[in-house]
C-alpha cells in the first residue's frame, strides 16, 4: 500500500469516527418503534424463524437478521432487526465519506495549509451526510430493509474500487480485486441492486493505457451484451427506446478514448456515431415540458439517431 494512503492521516480516521458515530445517533433516534408498512413485517418474521421471503428471498440479510433478533437489547423483536439498518446505513456514510475525501485529495492536491484542508474533509462531511439525511435513504436506514445494507456493500465496493486504481499493480490491489468481487456477489444474498456497482467498479480493472485494443473490444462486447440482457428482460417489447442503451454505451466510450495519449481516426467516427445514435434523449428531456413543442424536433432527431445507429451497423 503507498505510504500517502488516506488511513495514514489521523484527521481522516477522527473526522471519520465523528460522521459514522453522528448519523449513527440520528439514526438511532428516529429508528421505527415497531415494524413498518410495506415488506417490513416480512422480513422481521422471516428474520425470526428464518423463512424466505418474497424472491430473491435475501438470505444473506435475513441471516443477518436472525442475529440481530437474537441480540437483548430490546423487548421488541422488530426494534432488534431494526438496528441492523441502523448500523449499515451509519456505515454507508462513512464509506462515502472515504471515498470523498480520497476524490478530494486526488483532485485537489491540497497542502496542509487550513484552507485546503476545510475543502477536503468539510466537503467530505457534507457528502456523507447528505447522502445519509437524504429522504429516501433516511427512511430505509430506520426500519428493517434491505435497503440499508445494500446501499453499504455497494459504498463499500465503490471506496474499495478507488484503494484498488491506487495500488494498482501490487499483491494488495489483488487482494483488493478479490475482495470487491465477494462483497459484489454476496450483496445479491440482500439486495440485487448491490451487483449494479459491478459493470462501473470493473473500469478500474480495464482501464490502463497499456491495455491493447483486442481487450477494450472483447469488454465491450461482453458490457453491451449484458447491457442488452439488463433492458430485454426488465422491460415490455419497445417499452425502452434503441438509444437509451447507446447512451450509457457512449458515456463508457468516453472512458475509453480519454484513457489514452492520443485519440485516432476510428475512434473519433466510433464516438461520433455513438452521439448521433444519443441524441434523441435530449429531446425526452425537453418533452416533459412541453411535449406538443418538441414533437416535431423530437422526430428529426430520432431520423439523426437512427443513421448514426447504421453508421456504425457499417
Amino acid at each position: 500500500m503507498n505510504e500517502n494512503n488516506q488511513f495514514s492521516n489521523k484527521t481522516t480516521i477522527i473526522i471519520g469516527l465523528f460522521v459514522w458515530v453522528t448519523v449513527f445517533v440520528v439514526y438511532n433516534l428516529t429508528k421505527a418503534p415497531t415494524l413498518s408498512f410495506w415488506d417490513c413485517g416480512e422480513f422481521i418474521a422471516a428474520a425470526v424463524k428464518l423463512q424466505i421471503p418474497h424472491p430473491p428471498g435475501s438470505p444473506f440479510y435475513i441471516l443477518l437478521g436472525r442475529i440481530f433478533a437474537l441480540l437483548p437489547i430490546a423487548s421488541d423483536l422488530a426494534v432488534r432487526i431494526n438496528l441492523l439498518s441502523v448500523i449499515s446505513s451509519a456505515f454507508t456514510a462513512l464509506f462515502i465519506y472515504f471515498a470523498a475525501v480520497h476524490i478530494l485529495t486526488k483532485s485537489l492536491k491540497p497542502k496542509k495549509d487550513f484552507i485546503n484542508q476545510f475543502i477536503v474533509y468539510g466537503g467530505a462531511s457534507a457528502s456523507a451526510f447528505l447522502t445519509a439525511f437524504a429522504l429516501t435513504n433516511w427512511n430505509n436506514a430506520v426500519e428493517a430493509e434491505v435497503y440499508g445494507l445494500s446501499m453499504m456493500m455497494l459504498a463499500s465496493v465503490f471506496w474499495l474500487s478507488l484503494l484498488y486504481w491506487e495500488n494498482k499493480g501490487n499483491a494488495f490491489a489483488d487482494k483488493l480485486m478479490y475482495l470487491i468481487f465477494f462483497i459484489t456477489f454476496l450483496g445479491v444474498g440482500v439486495h440485487l441492486t448491490t451487483f449494479l456497482v459491478l459493470p462501473i467498479v470493473s473500469l478500474f480493472f480495464v482501464i490502463d493505457k497499456s491495455t491493447s485494443k483486442n481487450v477494450w473490444y472483447l469488454f465491450g462486447l461482453f458490457f453491451l451484451f449484458e447491457l442488452y440482457l439488463i433492458f430485454a428482460f426488465s422491460s415490455k417489447p419497445g417499452e425502452i427506446s434503441f438509444y437509451i442503451p447507446l447512451v450509457i454505451v457512449f458515456l463508457f466510450y468516453l472512458f475509453y478514448i480519454f484513457s489514452f495519449d492520443k485519440t485516432s481516426k476510428e475512434q473519433l467516427i466510433v464516438g461520433g456515431g455513438l452521439l448521433l445514435s444519443s441524441l434523441p434523449v435530449i429531446t425526452d428531456i425537453l418533452i416533459l415540458s412541453d411535449a406538443s413543442k418538441y414533437a416535431s424536433l423530437h422526430s428529426t432527431f430520432l431520423i439523426i439517431g437512427k443513421l448514426g445507429l447504421v453508421s456504425l451497423v457499417l
